[in-house]
């Protein structure tokens, strides 16, 4: 290959920067154009703000609606789109709350919490393949946070990969005691793989862990049902109820 001449030579750097910063554009939907007016920047902070302190108040109209004027003032502006999508998730607009967060996590490559979200929602939205590359990216950032590790479990199995997702969830599991979502994702590893008696065990510490969990009460259950201990199932359905 031809070797350039000293005044053709780019700033390697600087030319990997660009095209990569031009992917992650095109990627968001977003023209290449001037950058956002600091104006503009500060003012859709402060709308964050308020966004934020509606949040805390209860009002979810209103933080919506700061939140959409943040975007407007400045469409790279992670947090906003990070909001817009706990909004959307909790309202159960799950496609809606996936767009936004992959958005937020295009946007902030350093924000732990973006990505942890991220890819809990990738997993509700059914694209596992997308929430293992961001439960892999905050382990890449965290190496020792649960979520991240329960998040990639669930997207592992989703792809088959079922003793790599075993294997993610105990670490969860060893990294927080009785975590209950872990425990309880990997008793339903159990039951699918026709384990009643291990699943049972899962449940049950994610009884143990947290007895409010309506959902940990209702598999234990089930699992209780398939292995004959019918006494023992109903008394977890009435607690359920």
């Amino acid at each position: 290959r031809a070797i350039p001449s000293k005044a053709q030579v780019t700033n390697p750097g600087e030319t990997s920067m660009n095209r990569r910063e031009r992917r992650r554009r095109e990627s968001l939907g977003m023209e290449a154009g001037e950058p956002v007016p600091a104006r503009s920047v500060n003012a859709a902070k402060a709308r964050v703000r308020s966004a934020e302190k509606r949040l805390d108040a209860g009002d979810s109209a209103g933080a919506l609606a700061a939140i959409k004027e943040a975007q407007a003032l400045d469409p790279e502006n992670a947090r906003a789109w990070f909001l817009q999508a706990m909004l959307d998730l909790n309202a159960g607009r799950v496609t809606e709350a996936g767009d936004a967060i992959l958005k937020a996590s295009l946007l902030d490559e350093k924000d732990v919490t973006i990505h942890a979200n991220c890819a809990a929602i990738m997993n509700l939205c059914g694209r596992p393949m997308e929430a293992e590359a961001s439960a892999r990216f905050v382990l890449d950032l965290d190496p020792d946070m649960p979520e991240a590790y329960c998040n990639l479990g669930v997207a592992l199995e989703a792809q088959g990969k079922v003793a790599d997702a075993r294997e993610a969830l105990t670490k969860a599991i060893d990294l927080r005691p009785g975590y209950a979502d872990a425990l309880l994702s990997l008793g339903n590893m159990w039951f699918r793989a026709g384990d009643y008696m291990s699943a049972a065990e899962s449940y049950a510490d994610a009884v143990k862990a947290r007895p409010e969990n309506v959902m940990a009460k209702t598999n234990l259950a089930i699992a209780l049902r398939h292995l004959g201990e019918l006494a023992a199932a109903e008394q977890q359905c009435v607690e359920a109820i």
